[in-house]
């Protein structure tokens, strides 16, 4: 069971690693498109 949990986390980790950085991808390529609006402005970063 202990092996399972630590996989579950790992997973987590990577899945909140790879969303953040298509996060960052998705907001650098809407500012060079000059379409900031497909981001929240919360999550806009410049």
């Amino acid at each position: 069971m202990e092996d399972n949990d630590l996989d579950v986390l790992q997973l987590c980790g990577y899945s909140l690693v790879v969303l953040g950085f298509l996060a960052l991808l998705i907001n650098h390529v809407s500012v060079l498109m000059g379409n900031p609006w497909l981001i929240p402005d919360f999550m806009r970063l410049y």
